[in-house]
């Protein structure tokens, strides 16, 4: 190579900066993806979401919303009234404002319209009546969700509009609907054990519940129930479900898993077989039972389309796709 040409190679090296380099990667990352940035939407929202949960103030709702009203009008202005290869990068950019407010304004939302009381202080032990929402049976009791709790006397602090109790003897007969009186204690729902660590108070928040606690003794069915809601009809059918499935297996305990599996009520389930789970390293299929069950569903239907799929005669004659999902 001349000199010349070395000189000339080696100025243009020196040239390629840093800047030159980042330029380059950004434009062909752009080429590689184009058409495709619709994927990092999902990211941006849950970004969003994300910034709320870690921002140190509970954020004005107006600048939430005006964030999210003038990304709109910014990507409606560049892809509508002003539309040109120039503006195509801004219309991206107002775009992801939208997703990220959306983001952020999704999760202020669910944190207003989940407002509610929280105890403030554990109570001494009183006598209350209230109505049951949902029921969870456990191997050591129930667990119940109270709405509705009346003290029978004079109880100076003021119970939030659901609490969480448990039931340690006399609750196999109750039912979610049932109108029950019981001398319990509650406290309010207890903070992380240590920084960082898993917010079960928060949790709690989410699901409107203010107080938890326990009953002394047993509780006593009174007459009249609640007034039939969404939660506790749904409740009722998951616990009615339960039953149905135990009583309809002949060994107790294989009854008991199915249940566990199909609606989580795992309290049927004998030590033993509890125990062979842990041992095998399976015990996690009854914690998220419902999940595991739509992987096997899901895996068995791809599974039987694609084997019906080889058959050419029943591929083009028959919804094999139908009877997959019988299957």
């Amino acid at each position: 190579m001349s000199p010349q040409r070395r000189h000339r190679h080696g100025g243009l090296a020196a040239r390629f900066t840093l800047g030159d380099a980042l330029d380059l990667l950004w434009a062909r990352t752009v080429a590689l993806n184009r058409g495709r940035a619709i994927l990092a939407l999902p990211i941006a929202f849950g970004a969003g979401t994300g910034l709320y949960f870690v921002w140190p103030a509970e954020p004005p709702l107006g600048t939430t919303l005006f964030a999210f009203l003038a990304g709109l009008a910014l990507f409606l202005w560049f892809g509508v009234v002003d539309i040109s290869r120039s503006t195509v990068g801004w219309m991206r950019i107002a775009l992801a404002l939208v997703a990220v407010s959306a983001g952020h304004l999704s999760a202020q939302a669910g944190a207003l319209t989940r407002q509610h009381g929280v105890l403030e202080r554990e109570t001494s032990p009183f006598k209350a009546t209230g109505f049951v929402e949902t029921l969870e049976r456990r191997e050591d009791g129930v667990r119940l969700t109270l709405i509705g709790l009346v003290p029978e006397r004079g109880l100076r602090t003021a119970l939030p509009d659901r609490v969480r109790v448990t039931v340690r003897k006399g609750g196999a007969a109750i039912m979610p609907g049932d109108r029950v009186s019981a001398l319990m204690v509650v406290r309010p729902p207890p903070p992380p054990i240590e920084p960082g660590a898993f917010d079960y108070a928060r949790q709690l928040y989410f699901e409107q519940i203010g107080a938890l606690g326990f009953t002394l003794g047993e509780p006593d069915r009174l007459e009249g129930g609640a007034v039939p809601t969404w939660r506790i009809g749904l409740a009722r059918f998951r616990v009615g479900l339960a039953d149905r499935i135990v009583a309809r297996f002949d060994d107790p305990a294989t009854g008991a898993l199915a249940a566990a599996l199909l609606t989580g009520e795992r309290a049927a389930i004998p030590e033993p077989v509890l125990e062979d789970l842990r041992i095998a390293g399976l015990a996690h299929l009854l914690a998220i039972s419902g999940l595991h069950m739509g992987l096997v569903a899901g895996a068995l239907f791809f599974v039987l389309r694609f084997a019906l799929a080889l058959i050419p005669r029943l591929a083009v004659r028959y919804p094999i796709k139908k009877w997959a999902a019988l299957g």
